[in-house]
């Protein structure tokens, strides 16, 4: 069944507002809008039972609501569940899944969609997935606003089962479990500052690795950022470019990424915090001692000598 460049308002059935399919094939619904449609107990737009997949593509669905589970999709025993380019705003379920509540179905997929405001009175305010036979999917979706349980301490996604997120580098996110609050992917959840993620996939924040010395990490950095020349930084996990030290007057490092600062050479001086290079004893004389800070120490050269 295919429903495409629809206006579908107000559906309502005691399982799938829009439409039921019990040992039926494939669902889609595209290039649509669906507004307050609901169901009794289950699918205020879609119910599948021992059926095929459901996908909902380039479609707008708002205020949608199911008494007990899957405020827009309750897929049961069914193929993939899949939301592509939709948004999905102010949907409810009075206990799970207040958009999609999928139970020992195919997979899920979503890849940009906007979940907003959505509800569910127990868990899943926006999905809730138990026991898929497949990995799911999210990417390019972001989650706002969302809320479940009696002081909204409930899920926004409750899984059991992986989601493979497509997070940036330099963030990474759990697989499965309850996911809180508002999160988006790429987004994800940021390495910590002092932390950086050079590579994807990553499922906790002790897998961001610690910056080096020489570098600073500020949230989310993909790779460390090289201390510029005339500054350093001693110390693991800096967070920020403030933890990249001036070197002192009578120091420099022309390098960046150092730890360290070196000592201005004899006949050289620096008189200032943070310089790359030392200046020469001007002509004349000479300047004896390594790391000098001023001309002061500058001496002429003896009678009959000359520099």
């Amino acid at each position: 069944l295919t429903l495409r460049g629809l206006t579908l308002v107000n559906g309502r059935a005691s399982s799938g507002g829009v439409v039921y399919a019990k040992g039926a094939g494939d669902v889609e619904i595209i290039d649509s809008t669906v507004s307050g449609c609901s169901a009794g107990f289950a699918g205020g737009v879609v119910y599948a039972s021992r059926s095929g997949t459901v996908s909902l593509i380039g479609t707008t669905v708002t205020s949608c609501s199911a008494e007990y589970s899957g405020g827009v999709v309750d897929a049961y025993d069914s193929g993939a569940v899949s939301i592509i380019g939709s948004n999905v705003t102010s949907c409810s379920a009075g206990y799970e899944g207040g958009v999609v509540s999928a139970f020992d179905s195919e997979s899920l997929s979503i890849a940009g969609v906007d979940f907003i405001d959505n509800r569910a009175g127990e868990s899943g305010s926006v999905l809730y997935l138990d026991k898929l036979r497949q990995r799911s999917s999210i990417s390019d979706a972001s989650f706002t606003g969302n809320t479940a349980g009696d002081d909204n301490d409930g899920a926004t996604i409750q899984t059991d089962k992986p989601i493979d997120w497509d997070c940036r580098l330099g963030s990474w996110m759990p697989t499965e479990g309850t996911f809180q609050g508002d999160f988006s992917a790429p987004e994800c959840y940021y390495c910590p500052a002092g932390y950086y993620g050079a590579t994807s996939g990553l499922t906790e924040p002790g897998q961001c690795g610690q910056c080096t010395r020489g570098h600073f990490c500020e949230m989310g950095t993909t790779n460390p950022e090289p201390c510029p020349p005339g500054r350093y930084s001693p110390v693991f996990g800096a967070p920020s470019p403030e933890f990249c030290l001036p070197c002192a007057p009578g120091t420099y490092q022309p390098l960046a990424a150092q730890e360290f600062c070196i000592t201005c050479p004899a006949g050289s001086f620096s008189p200032d915090v943070g310089l790359a290079a030392c200046d020469p004893c001007p002509r004349g004389g000479y300047c004896e001692e390594a790391g000098a800070a001023t001309s002061m120490v500058w001496e002429a050269c003896p009678a009959g000598s000359f520099s």
